[in-house]
């Protein structure tokens, strides 16, 4: 999600290079801020660098192996909206399945959803009335 967004500011900022690899450096933090201190100066001189040394520290299974563990142990928590549920079983459906197709994950996030209401009862009326 992140570099989707960046990607988007960049473009329609007309970033070259090294406004890219300022504004991409200024954007990290926790974590991923400590990549720049943590790693060979060489490793983040570039765009190209800093992407590849991120997406080796923060993609593929083991990432999307946590979010889908997060998932199923998502629950409604208290004075949670049911939309802030919504939107975050949505985030972490993309984050764990991000080669699914849409609808694929559309029917997955609605059954996360029924389930993280932590109601049985509710859950099974809601399921009787097939939810899209």
């Amino acid at each position: 999600m992140f570099w989707a967004h960046f990607e988007c500011c960049s473009e329609y900022n007309r970033w070259r290079n090294s406004d890219k690899l300022a504004h991409l450096k200024a954007a990290l933090v926790g974590d991923a801020g400590q990549v720049l201190w943590d790693s060979d100066p060489k490793d983040v001189r570039t765009v190209e660098r800093l992407e590849a040394l991120l997406r080796r520290r923060f993609s593929g299974s083991r990432q999307s192996d946590k979010h889908r563990m997060e998932l199923r142990l998502r629950q409604r928590r208290s004075g949670e909206s049911l939309a802030a549920l919504h939107q975050d079983i949505r985030r972490l459906i993309v984050l764990a399945h991000l080669t699914f197709p849409s609808k694929a994950r559309d029917v997955m996030a609605c059954d996360y959803f029924v389930d993280a209401l932590n109601d049985p009862e509710m859950a099974l009326k809601l399921r009787e009335r097939s939810p899209k």
